[in-house]
């Protein structure tokens, strides 16, 4: 309580040297039972109470009506004379200056003047703020941040996007809108109180201090709101960069993503951040995927924070030795992984001379590849492993587990891709033929496939039993938790880790699926063009890694070292 005092003591001084504090006080206070209640005061209260008489009985009708005319009277005793003047500074007054014995009777008091102060806001003859100005001092989480230090030009977006304004008014009603549609989500009930508090929080302090709204302000104002919302304030500040996104575009994202601290690209200097961002703008226009586009990005950071250690401050500095040298120091894990870094960073050096940035056409050739093709040998799920699977299957009861055996099985008994299995709707799937129907995200081609009963029946009770039934969306795979939405691919891995706890192979993930099933039809006796068109391969070279775990058959076709003129008279040594 006493660092409330502190708290509101300091603020209160500063809400009266800025002129927020509402009317003078009388130059000497008398008691407030000594003044008598102004009859517009009075008529108010009445009012009041007569919208009342249903819901409190005659005894708490007394109690708060003796409240509410305390109150007023405290409000006549700082020389307020009509409703519309009451200020914040007022409010917290009211809050700090009236003895109470104990915090409860505080509380209680209190308790009685804030629908007293919604039912004035209501009518339209005081602000909304009033009643949760009041509300949020009573837990100290009223945000006091100073609002000369927030120059909506203090913070500056990533994607260099055109500010947002908007007054108080407009914040508070967008506001209400974004929760609504955020209650539409089915998101669990903390969240939204959660995010309402913050919205409502920032709309007094917005409203509080004569300020319109700005993202900078905005990211400020969260930022320094840690105590006031303490283990929840990362979901406090989601809301409010939910809000930022909103109110540019008047739609709800509620899958994305923000960090909490900048990103790389963040990071970089200006000098940078532009070329990369018109090279992944031509990537998006040539139809590459955001998750190309993504590691387009990942590529240039990386070359360009290098840039930046060795002291070079645009890219005509840029020279063969300075990527040379940042090939030999770019470690990756693999081999495999290094190169794919490179070959997207020799796109954007292509790029950098198509704009200008960049004079030395040949620039891309000094990155050269870390390593040549190679070939490996498929890896699938062995014998242990799928007997691991059925008995998975056998025994999934909860939401999770049942959703966990249709993706699964999707992928060992029809080959289907993890991306492809996540984009799945309802219209791919004719129950009365038995089959699922779909174009390919990685090759755009169309898949027509039979559907086994297992798979049916998995899908099936997945719908009946465990899909939320709240959700519109048309994709079959949805996520367990509010906000519904169709999965990632990598919820299909993470179903292949669920059903096998104990596998532990590196560099195979839920692709081993469809490389098992391609590898079993080889093995019985399905025709490789069946394969290729079940696995959606336009052509039979894709299936040649597959022939080489095909044991039976590969012990028919040896060939004799004596054709080719190898001869092992006395052993090895005498070849």
């Amino acid at each position: 309580m006493e660092k409330l005092r502190l708290n509101t003591e300091n603020a209160l001084s500063n809400m009266e040297d800025n002129g927020y504090g509402g009317a003078e006080s009388l130059p000497e206070r008398i008691t407030n039972r000594q003044i008598m209640i102004l009859s517009q005061f009075e008529y108010e209260i009445n009012e009041y109470l007569d919208t009342c008489k249903e819901v409190y009985s005659e005894s708490q009708q007394r109690n708060i009506r003796f409240r509410c005319s305390n109150f007023m009277r405290f409000l006549q005793n700082r020389g307020l004379t009509v409703v519309s003047e009451i200020g914040y500074g007022d409010i917290l007054a009211y809050h700090m200056d009236v003895p109470h014995r104990e915090r409860t009777n505080r509380m209680l008091y209190e308790s009685s003047i804030k629908p007293f102060l919604s039912h004035l806001a209501d009518k339209g003859m005081c602000g909304c703020g009033l009643e949760w100005f009041l509300h949020y001092l009573q837990s100290d989480r009223i945000v006091m941040l100073d609002a000369a230090a927030n120059s909506p030009d203090a913070i500056t977006s990533s994607a260099q996007r055109p500010p947002v304004t908007l007054s108080a008014a407009e914040y508070r009603d967008l506001s209400v809108s974004l929760l609504s549609a955020l209650k539409e989500e089915h998101l669990s009930g903390n969240i939204i109180a959660v995010c309402e508090n913050a919205f409502k929080l920032h709309f007094i302090y917005l409203d509080m201090n004569d300020l319109a709204y700005s993202s900078a302000r905005a990211f400020a104002w969260v930022d320094a709101a840690t105590v006031a919302f303490k283990s929840s304030w990362p979901t406090a500040r989601r809301a409010i960069r939910l809000f930022d996104d909103y109110a540019r575009t008047g739609e709800l994202v509620s899958g994305k993503v923000y960090r909490l601290k900048p990103s790389g690209f963040d990071l970089l200097p200006e000098w940078c951040r532009t070329p990369i961002t018109g090279y992944v703008e031509q990537r998006k226009r040539a139809k590459m995927s955001q998750s190309t586009t993504d590691m387009d990005v990942a590529s240039c950071v990386r070359f360009c924070s290098y840039l930046e250690k060795e002291g070079i401050v645009s890219f005509e500095n840029v020279t063969a030795t300075i990527v040379k040298d940042f090939n030999i120091r770019d470690n990756h894990q693999t081999a495999g992984g290094k190169g794919a870094y490179n070959s997207r960073i020799r796109k954007f050096l292509k790029y950098l001379v198509r704009e200008g940035y960049v004079t030395n056409t040949s620039l891309y050739q000094a990155l050269s590849g870390p390593a040549a093709h190679s070939e490996h040998i498929v890896i699938t799920l062995n014998e242990t492993e799928k007997e691991g699977l059925k008995s998975f299957n056998a025994n999934a009861e909860t939401a999770l587990e049942q959703r966990d055996k249709a993706c699964v099985l999707l992928g060992t008994e029809m080959g289907i891709r993890g991306c492809d299995i996540v984009n799945l709707k309802f219209g791919d799937i004719d129950w009365k033929d038995r089959s699922i129907r779909f174009h390919q995200t990685k090759t755009g081609k169309e898949v027509w496939l039979a559907m086994p009963v297992s798979v049916g029946n998995a899908i099936f009770h997945y719908l009946k039993n465990s899909r939320p039934r709240e959700s519109q969306s048309d994709y079959i795979f949805l996520t367990t938790k509010a906000p519904y939405r169709k999965m990632s691919p990598i919820c299909c891995s993470q179903a292949l880790r669920r059903a096998l706890p104990d596998r532990k192979v590196i560099g195979s993930g839920f692709h081993v699926t469809r490389k098992t099933f391609a590898t079993e039809r080889l093995r019985n006796n399905v025709n490789p063009d069946q394969i290729a068109n079940a696995i959606g391969h336009a052509t039979l070279d894709s299936i040649a890694p597959y022939l080489s775990l095909d044991d039976e058959r590969m012990e028919l076709c040896p060939l004799s070292v004596g054709d080719f003129g190898l001869w092992m008279n006395g052993g090895f040594g005498n070849v």
